[in-house]
Formats: C-alpha cells, structure tokens, sequence
C-alpha cells in the first residue's frame, strides 16, 4: 500500500475526475478546488470521501490562504480555459510550489506552461496520449495500452496474454523471446502473482505478459504469444444434384 499523501486538485474536470478517482482508489487524501459549487458537487457527487472548496485558483491570495503550498502534489486540471490554466500554474509558481501536473488541452497549451516554468513531466496532454493510443490500436491491431517515442524509431508497450499451444511450456530461450534492442519482456503475470522473467522462464498458459518493443517487430511476437487469427472458411460442399 502506498504512503498516504495529501493531494490537491485545481478545477472539478473530467480530467480531474479521473485523477481523483485514482487516487481515491489508491487510499489517498485528496482537496478539490473549483470557483463553481454547482460543478464541484456534480463531479464529487459520488466521493463523499473527498473534500471541497469553492476558489478561484486565478487568486494569489486565496490560494495562500489555503495553504496550498503545503500539499505533497498539485494538478491542475482545468478543462476548457487555458487562461485560467495558466494563470493558476503562475499563482503556484509565485507561491513556491515546485510539485504540479498541469493538464495541456493542445500543444500551444503546453508550449506556454513549459516557456514558464513547468518540465516537460510535469506537463500532462490526456487527449494527445489517448489519439495516439487509439491510432495505435488501429494500426498494429493489438491493445497498445501506451505510446513511447524514442529518438530512432517507434516502441510500444502492450499487454499480451499467452494463448499459443506452440508456446506453452517452453522456455524465452527456446522461443528466442531472449531481450535485446528490439524489444523486452518486462513481466509476467501468473495466478496473481507479477515476477521478473529471465531466459529459463517457462511460459505458461494464461500468462499475461507485459512487452515493449519496436514497431517493426512488435505484430510478431504479438502472433507468437496469442497465435495468429485464422479465417474460418467453410468447405465447399459437393452439389447434391
């Protein structure tokens, strides 16, 4: 379990929601803070567990007043105004807060919150990592569930659970599924329990593996581990004529 920290989350969103569910489910504290109370009682409606505070996050002051500095994380979760987005993130800043996500609607967005001030890992895009996601999907035809560039080709990470006869009870040797700059096999799930494969690792049916690998390379291991999908054609029958 988690250490218990103390969360603060600027602007009732859906993306906000999101996050306070998260970390919700993870058992930590967490504060809500919106200028609109008819909003923040329709986002929290179903987390009584979660506190609330009617403030406008463009005010220095109020922040302040509410101790915002004092929070182990902030995000910033604006939906529709950049403004206010931005003026919030400046507030933050001017306070001495150094641990904040702000959510990004657009790449100007994120241009704007990195030119003052925030890294790159504090800038959060969700609709730029969900298209990705899903033109991932489409194309590679496998559940992507995360889009990583790196500086010479396309990776990929995916869950795959192992559904190949041809597979089960053999070792990544035998099956050549040994690491190497193509891609990793970065666990393995059984029976519940998460563990480090290694080279003797025997794969067993209903073994959900996590994998990270090229684009190039990516679709095969993928048929390997689940067997490729077949067409069923049916027979053409003799004519009874």
């Amino acid at each position: 379990m988690p250490k218990r920290k103390n969360f603060a989350v600027l602007g009732a969103s859906n993306f906000s929601l999101a996050v306070i569910k998260t970390l919700v489910d993870k058992r930590q504290k967490v504060t809500v803070f919106d200028n609109n109370p008819e909003q923040l009682d329709l986002t929290l409606s179903d987390y009584d567990n979660v506190d609330k505070i009617i403030l406008d996050a463009t005010n220095k002051s109020a922040l302040e007043k509410n101790a915002i500095k004092t929070f182990d994380g902030i995000v910033v979760g604006f939906g529709s105004s950049m403004e206010t987005s931005l003026i919030a993130v400046l507030n933050l800043l001017d306070l001495g807060c150094d641990n904040i996500i702000a959510r990004a609607r657009d790449e100007k967005h994120r241009r704007i919150l990195k030119a003052i001030g925030l890294a790159d890992n504090q800038i959060s895009t969700p609709d730029e990592i969900a298209g990705n996601t899903v033109g991932s999907r489409l194309v590679y035809d496998i559940d992507v569930n995360i889009d990583i560039q790196s500086s010479s080709d396309d990776y990929f990470s995916t869950v795959v659970t192992v559904k190949n006869p041809d597979v089960f009870n053999k070792t990544l040797d035998e099956l050549n599924l040994i690491n190497n700059k193509d891609f990793n096999i970065i666990q393995i799930r059984r029976a519940g329990k998460v563990f480090l494969p290694d080279e003797n690792t025997i794969l067993k049916e209903g073994d959900v593996v996590t994998l990270f690998a090229a684009s190039n390379v990516i679709n095969e291991i993928v048929n390997k581990l689940q067997g490729p999908e077949k067409d069923h054609i049916e027979e053409p029958q003799p004519s009874q004529n």
